[in-house]
């Protein structure tokens, strides 16, 4: 049943605009460019989620958790160290460590960008590691923040939807091509 929904609506799809080729005359120039999804957007919303992790892991809350009870397990205190400050130098090293991977994968990514600014990314970032000086603008307050991670989830959803989709559309193909070699 949702098969056959989902072929009469292809079906009034293609129908349609094989009506509106035949009816409107060929543009004499190109107007509208197109866009194209690419498996760089599968990429990409495989490094949001956990650019997004990261940010509520360094949330107030998760690092007083950190601080207050993580660090003061009995086992971590026998086999790592008694030191507070050494054991909270250790978790701060983590997540810096992770922040550099997440920043490579990203750097990896916009080596194929057109824009010139975005190809130098990894040195860019190294820079603004290494240095308080932040000329592009990445320091975001919590607001700034919270906006780009709603927009980021989003993004990570559409994504998940659109390749469930081509799954399905997938299946759908293979289950054509059976009937038309049965015939």
């Amino acid at each position: 049943m949702a098969l056959e929904t989902w072929l009469i609506k292809v079906k009034k799809t293609i129908s349609q605009s094989f009506d509106s080729v035949r009816a409107a005359p060929p543009p004499k120039t190109p107007v509208i460019k197109r866009s194209r999804v690419g498996v760089l957007a599968f990429e990409i919303a495989g490094i949001m989620p956990k650019l997004t992790h990261m940010w509520r892991f360094l949330s107030d809350e998760n690092i007083a958790h950190l601080h207050n009870e993580s660090i003061c397990l009995e086992g971590v205190r026998k086999i790592v160290s008694d030191d507070d400050t050494f054991l909270l130098g250790l978790a701060c090293a983590e997540i810096v460590e992770n922040l550099r991977v997440l920043a490579k994968s990203v750097s990896r990514i916009s080596k194929r960008c057109d824009d010139p600014i975005l190809r130098t990314f990894e040195t860019l970032f190294d820079e603004f590691a290494n240095s308080d000086h932040d000329p592009y603008n990445w320091t975001l307050n919590s607001k700034e923040m919270e906006a780009k991670i709603k927009k980021m989830e989003r993004y990570v959803t559409a994504t998940a939807i659109l390749y469930r989709e081509i799954d399905n559309l997938t299946v759908i193909e293979n289950k054509f091509e059976e009937i038309i070699d049965k015939q």
